[in-house]
């Protein structure tokens, strides 16, 4: 995709290996999740991710924005005209007290374009 089109990724926590192979993308690392394993294992953390996101996104020119963490999807309320794609999956509202609620606000953004199931592998039938 690279080679096409310019490609930049805005992440909170990247390994080296990561940076190798992302050689020719423009990174944004704002290394926000830098003392966690998992995101969700720092969920406060969220919010400065998404300051640190909406922050890179202002000051860069970009087409068509990806995104796999749910808070920066409410970026779509900040740019209606704009369509926003999402990767990640919806976790069960069990998950976090607040899953539920930012899950729906994301699902009724304008312009957000959902690329995921609505259930993960490991969320028992």
């Amino acid at each position: 995709m690279q080679k096409t089109y310019k490609v930049a990724l805005v992440a909170g926590k990247t390994t080296p290996e990561a940076r190798r192979l992302l050689a020719g993308v423009d990174l944004y690392d704002g290394g926000i999740y830098g003392d966690c394993e998992l995101p969700h294992t720092c969920p406060l953390k969220a919010a400065k991710f998404l300051i640190y996101a909406t922050k890179v996104l202002t000051s860069i020119k970009f087409r068509l924005p990806h995104t796999n963490a749910h808070l920066p999807n409410h970026l779509a309320y900040l740019y209606p005209r704009r369509t926003i794609a999402t990767i990640h999956r919806l976790e069960p509202a069990s998950l976090h007290p607040l899953a539920r609620l930012i899950q729906t606000l994301g699902l009724k953004a304008p312009k957000l374009a959902l690329h995921a199931p609505t259930k993960s592998p490991q969320t028992p039938s």
